[in-house]
């Protein structure tokens, strides 16, 4: 599932510290949501709103490789985002904010229903792409992309813990994370930015 440019970021940044498919999708992600929540209070910015989501969708491909599940994950987060936008339309009749609101929950379900199918993509991937020697490190990026990935079913409140790979608890705690494995042992993480479209992340 790796393409050209995937191949090429990692000729160019090499194996120290290895790049994570997992942590340059996270920072793709994280800018999606910055950019979007910018232009929210603004509904003549549709436009840029629509940009930012097909961009999404290509650097998806870039970095994971193409998943129909994932682009209709981002198509209905941007349907769900305008149809609350429009909701705040003083003039809007009163039926038709009704059936928003049977939509908007009619949304939530089907993203909910793509989430796991997603998670799954990107974790093969991380796991892929990394050596043995650096399980730890893709279990953290797993929870991680996960945890952004999830939010896109919550509005974008995203919860701060995830269970992954069995018994692992991964915790964001903003500037760092930390990782616990089933026998009790807690690693310190931090994301480590590799140029602007690339990231790793490294555990201790």
């Amino acid at each position: 599932m790796k393409n050209a440019l995937y191949l090429f970021l990692v000729l160019l940044f090499g194996c120290s510290p290895p790049l994570s498919p997992g942590m340059t999708l996270l920072q793709s992600l994280n800018h999606y949501q910055d950019e979007i929540e910018r232009f929210e209070d603004k509904p003549e910015r549709w436009p840029n709103r629509q940009t930012m989501r097909e961009q999404l969708k290509t650097q998806f491909r870039a970095i994971i490789g193409r998943s129909r599940e994932f682009d209709r994950l981002v198509d209905l987060d941007f349907k769900r985002r305008e149809l609350v936008i429009t909701l705040k339309d003083q003039s809007l009749k009163p039926e038709r904010a009704v059936e928003i609101k049977e939509e908007v929950a009619q949304i939530d379900k089907d993203v909910g229903n793509l989430i796991e199918t997603v998670k799954a993509q990107i974790a093969n991937v991380e796991l892929y792409a990394q050596q043995p020697d650096q399980r730890i490190e893709a279990i953290a990026a797993i929870g991680l992309v996960s945890l952004r990935i999830e939010a896109l079913s919550s509005a974008g409140k995203a919860n701060s813990s995830i269970t992954v790979a069995g018994q692992h608890i991964l915790t964001d705690h903003g500037n760092f994370s930390t990782l616990r494995t089933p026998e009790g042992k807690t690693y310190r993480c931090s994301s480590i930015l590799l140029g602007e479209n690339a990231a790793s992340i490294k555990c201790k």
